[in-house]
């Protein structure tokens, strides 16, 4: 018989708030508005490649991110659509995906909900019901995986700059 293996995800639900945004702006307009509205600093990551549930084939997302630590949160931004795939198959109208990962209390989260929906050519805001994504354990945890690479890769890189100015030295 063979054994099961689970994987423990540090995303728990009860600190994670996702919210759907549709809008015809390009991902890199929208950041620039949302860091303006929300006075964030998004920077643009690697994109997250997923494969998507429905149709089995990888797909390029893009991705930005900010750490707000002074408030103890994280905000990640993912395009929801690419080519017709879905990282959320459930909120196919939602072309982009705000998450955000912290002490997420409910005067927060209205008032983000209404900074993103004041924004202008936002179309619609929308708090995602977590309990209603079928597969989100799956996907916040090829997410998860996804976020420790590319720290491994930040801090690769990192590690080397710093080598070259030793030699250089």
């Amino acid at each position: 018989m063979s054994k099961k293996v689970k994987l423990e995800t540090t995303f728990e639900h009860e600190d994670l708030f996702i919210i759907g945004i549709n809008s015809a702006m390009p991902d890199y307009k929208l950041i620039w508005n949302l860091n303006k509205s929300l006075k964030l600093n998004f920077t643009k990551e690697e994109d997250f490649v997923f494969e998507t549930l429905r149709t089995k084939e990888k797909s390029a997302f893009s991705y930005y991110s900010y750490h707000d630590s002074e408030n103890f949160k994280t905000y990640y931004f993912l395009s929801n659509n690419v080519e017709n795939r879905y990282i959320i198959d459930e909120y196919k109208n939602m072309n982009f995906l705000l998450m955000v990962k912290g002490n997420n209390q409910g005067v927060f989260i209205n008032d983000l909900i209404t900074l993103v929906k004041n924004i202008k050519n936002v179309l619609l805001v929308l708090p995602f019901d977590l309990s209603k994504i079928k597969s989100l354990e799956l996907i916040l945890n090829d997410f998860e995986l996804f976020i420790i690479d590319l720290n491994l890769k930040k801090k690769e890189s990192k590690s080397s700059i710093k080598k070259i100015k030793i030699t250089k030295g």
